[in-house]
Parts: C-alpha cells; sequence; structure tokens
C-alpha cells in the first residue's frame, strides 16, 4: 500500500517488471479492516484477529495508524515476508526492487542512473532487459 497517490504505486509496479520482483497494489480499505486489530488493553494489538483476512492490506492500514492518518509524508508497504526466503536460505526478492524504485525518486545522479524506470510511459527509459532478472 502506498500513501502518496497512484504514482508512487505505479512506480512500483513499472520498478517491479523492470527487477523482475513483481508488484500490485492491494486494496486499502481501514474501515473494513480496522476492526482486526481490536484490543482490550491498548489502542492497537500488532496482530490481526484473523489471519486469513487480507493480512497484507492489515500490515498497510498498522503502519498508517502508527505514522497517523494526517502524516503529511509519502510511504510504501511492499510485503515481501513470503517470497524472500526459501527454507533457510533468503532468496533475494526485493533488493532490485528497492534499488530501483528509491534510485528513480532520488536526488543522486549515480542512483537515478541504475533505477532505468520512467512512470510516465510504464515502461524501461533505456533497453533494461539485461536488467531483470531470470527467474
Amino acid at each position: 500500500r502506498v500513501r502518496g497517490g497512484r504514482e508512487w504505486e505505479e512506480a512500483a509496479v513499472v520498478a517491479g517488471r523492470s527487477s523482475g520482483d513483481l508488484v500490485h497494489p492491494l486494496p486499502f480499505t481501514p474501515e473494513r479492516i480496522n476492526a482486526e486489530f481490536a484490543s482490550a488493553v491498548a489502542d492497537m494489538k500488532n496482530s490481526v484477529a484473523d489471519r486469513s483476512n487480507a493480512t497484507s492490506s492489515c500490515a498497510g492500514l498498522f503502519i498508517a495508524a502508527h505514522l497517523g492518518f494526517d502524516f503529511p509524508g509519502n510511504w510504501i508497504h511492499v510485503d515481501m515476508a513470503y517470497p524472500v526466503h526459501c527454507g533457510e536460505r533468503a532468496t533475494g526478492y526485493g533488493v532490485s526492487l528497492l534499488v530501483i524504485l528509491f534510485g528513480h525518486n532520488s536526488q543522486s545522479r549515480m542512483f537515478r542512473s541504475i533505477a532505468p524506470i520512467s512512470t510516465e510511459n510504464g515502461d524501461c527509459e533505456n533497453d533494461c532487459k539485461a536488467s531483470k532478472k531470470m527467474r
């Protein structure tokens, strides 16, 4: 989930296609999932009541609630807990995605040079087939 508009969601999808670490925006409906965090002793518990109820969207709500719904900055939640490991070994999922996504939005020329995406046309600015992972 992204707080900062469709631009960040689209940039994440494009960065995923470019890196091979695919992502897709999920619904963010706090009014429908707020009850998942009900607690008798705290403002909000840090685990959902029903583990089969949109846990990725619930995690986005948890972040939003703790940043504050009036938080003026942009944020993005990439739920990568499942694909980052295979057994006891790391897969490397997410590293390329985040380098490209945040590099594209960096003020640093070096970081921008390794982030060949353009959200305007939804594709790579250069021929970035070589940068895509082969799975």
